[in-house]
């Protein structure tokens, strides 16, 4: 008996930047959504939000820091 891998996917995300001179504020939030069929749960879904700093100002260097959560 072969089992049903039928699903539909969905992706949707929100992004923005804010500059601060020679530093920037990075903010992003991204949602995965899974509607399955002849599955005992019919949707699942995982958000993202992910956080960023970036300083260019720094001598012969570059500062990324970077934070993500994913639930």
């Amino acid at each position: 008996m072969s089992i049903p891998f039928e699903y539909e996917q969905y992706n949707a995300g929100l992004s923005a930047d804010y500059r601060l001179g020679v530093s920037s504020l990075n903010f992003a939030y991204e949602r995965e959504a899974y509607d399955r069929e002849h599955r005992e749960r019919d949707e699942t879904w995982e958000d993202k939000l992910k956080l960023g700093y970036v300083n260019r100002g720094l001598p012969d260097s570059t500062l990324n820091l970077s934070y993500e959560y994913g639930d």
